[in-house]
């Protein structure tokens, strides 16, 4: 994996929900990497589409 910097000026009142953005992205990003790295090993009747959702859900409120 790759890092990326981004430098942003934004009003003090959007830092926090800028931040927690992020959070969520990089989650994402984790999320696809462990389901591309378990591929065909786990045995399910659902496609990598709904096992994807599911895990998305959880991850956001």
């Amino acid at each position: 994996m790759k890092e990326v910097t981004i430098t942003v000026k934004v009003p003090k009142e959007l830092e926090g929900k800028i931040k927690e953005e992020i959070l969520r992205m990089k989650a994402k990003v984790n999320v696809r990497e462990a389901l591309k790295r378990a591929r065909g090993s786990l045995k399910t009747g659902k496609t990598w589409q709904e096992l994807e959702a599911e895990v998305y859900d959880e991850l956001v409120p």
